[in-house]
């Protein structure tokens, strides 16, 4: 809708969008104290905020979209495990990309040495 040759942004168009980041960190906080709770349904709503970007990332780093999906896994539940240790809101995608790159690393380190340990068993036949 156009009035006086401006447009008009409905309440509904500007919520579909990115929230500006305090928004988010208050968002992102509210529902970390829910979470904290004890409430399931915040803590599945900053896995469905957070998991897009989390999971790209996890990819990137592992190359491969089977062991990504483990290595969320085991994010989410560090997370859900540690849910008191959080201490900044702000600090959330920091803390889980933080935990992220560890599980990978932890991950790759363990497929390399399960190959290693193949590939000397089948260099012994």
């Amino acid at each position: 809708m156009v009035t006086s040759g401006k447009p008009s942004i409905s309440v509904a168009t500007t919520t579909a969008r990115c929230l500006p980041t305090a928004c988010q960190e208050n968002y992102d906080g509210r529902l970390l104290l829910r979470a904290r709770a004890g409430d399931e349904t915040a803590f599945s709503q900053l896995v469905e905020r957070h998991s897009p970007w989390l999971f790209r990332r996890i990819v990137h780093l592992l190359r491969d979209e089977y062991l990504a999906h483990d290595a969320m896994q085991q994010v989410w539940l560090r997370c859900y495990l540690s849910l008191d240790e959080i201490r900044l809101v702000s600090a959330l995608p920091a803390w889980l990309a933080r935990v992220a790159h560890n599980q990978c690393v932890s991950d790759l380190r363990r497929l390399s040495s399960h190959q290693f340990s193949a590939t000397s068993l089948l260099g012994s036949l």
